[in-house]
């Protein structure tokens, strides 16, 4: 098992419930941020939708600018 594989690893991407689970807003705002392009970039794998840690990161600091 290599380092990446423990438990306690963050994941490189995040679903869609998770990052929105992080954000001081309603499940419907996250939504209608996502439509309005307001939210970092993502990747969507059939009906998931993930986001980059790294994406996340970079956003949130800019947007607390």
């Amino acid at each position: 098992m290599t380092a990446d594989a423990t438990p306690d690893a963050p994941k490189a991407f995040l679903r869609a419930k998770d990052f929105q689970a992080m954000l001081p807003v309603s499940e419907r705002t996250f939504w209608r941020m996502l439509k309005a392009g307001q939210l970092p970039p993502h990747k969507k794998l059939g009906r998931v939708i993930l986001f980059s840690r790294a994406d996340i990161e970079a956003w949130s600091g800019r947007s607390a600018a």
